[in-house]
């Protein structure tokens, strides 16, 4: 069993960052469109800010809460807010540049946040279920799944960066079907266990 878990728990690792090393591709193509060094840097102080105000909140609700649901809701949560990005990218029309723009910026600062929850609700979940001395020797093991999962996001994002224009709206589905593979997995691998 404890066999089987490490190789799914691996695998759940590769689709977290699958799907954050081609989102990371999208928005840094988005910021060398449209941002100088200079702005980046306002964006990075507003993520920074942001991070204060709702990591807080977020350890407040799962220190009260029940974990097993928190992490469920969690990824849902950022499987709906890259829905949202989808459909309001594809309804802005051409006169919409500064909507466009705004929408751009906004997503600069999520994304950023977005790295930071996606992985570290990955890793608490890994200490939850993995506990013990011998347990934590697997860990390795599941960060090789995490970069094989990095290599693989990059690649296509290489494979489409040429057509960031056409395809950068799909590379956010991409990135949110993969998170939502990670839920249904997550359900199925650790059952009543972990999961709820």
């Amino acid at each position: 069993m404890k066999v089987k878990n490490t190789i799914l728990t691996s695998f759940l690792f590769f689709l977290v960052l699958s799907s954050w090393y081609v989102l990371r591709a999208v928005r840094n193509e988005m910021a060398v469109e449209n941002y100088g060094q200079d702005f980046l840097l306002i964006l990075l102080s507003i993520t920074a800010l942001t991070m204060l105000l709702i990591n807080p909140i977020y350890s407040w609700v799962a220190s009260r809460g029940n974990f097993k649901k928190i992490v469920t809701y969690s990824y849902s949560f950022l499987i709906f807010n890259l829905l949202i990005f989808i459909f309001y990218s594809r309804s802005l029309g051409d006169d919409d540049s500064l909507q466009a723009i705004w929408l751009g910026r906004i997503f600069y600062v999520w994304c950023n946040i977005y790295s930071f929850f996606v992985v570290s609700i990955f890793w608490v979940l890994v200490i939850n279920i993995f506990r013990d001395i011998k347990s934590r020797k697997l860990y390795g093991f599941i960060m090789a799944g995490g970069s094989l999962g990095a290599i693989f996001g990059s690649e296509i994002s290489v494979r489409l960066s040429e057509s960031f224009t056409n395809f950068g709206l799909e590379l956010f589905a991409f990135s949110s079907s993969v998170l939502f593979i990670w839920v249904y997995y997550g359900r199925r691998i650790f059952g009543c266990h972990f999961w709820v």
